[in-house]
């Protein structure tokens, strides 16, 4: 989960976190638990660890949500980092680790 200030949370999911392939879903949240509508969300990921730079993550809408399907190149945690647009007068940046594990 992440914060996006007085504006609400982002929830983005890895199903599963594996280096297979994952199904990333992002859900952002009001105060009352209603859906915000933004009008672009920008997702990054990096590897510290590993010296990965950031590596920009396509997202697409549906459903009310935005979705990607990305493959993690290594095991271990990753950085998410999100910009969203269009719920406030400026763009809202918030981060997030993803633990991801080695897949099948």
């Amino acid at each position: 989960m992440m914060s996006l200030g007085d504006r609400g949370k982002a929830v983005l999911r890895a199903l599963p976190a594996t280096t297979a392939g994952s199904h990333l879903h992002l859900a952002l949240i009001d105060a009352t638990g209603q859906t915000l509508s933004a009008t672009r969300v920008l997702l990054k990921v990096s590897n510290p660890g590993r010296n990965i730079a950031s590596i920009p993550v396509p997202m697409r809408m549906l459903d009310g949500g935005w979705v990607a399907d990305y493959r993690f190149a290594f095991p271990g945690s990753w950085k998410a980092i999100l910009t969203v647009d269009g719920i406030s007068e400026s763009a809202v940046v918030t981060s997030a680790d993803i633990r991801v594990v080695t897949g099948p």
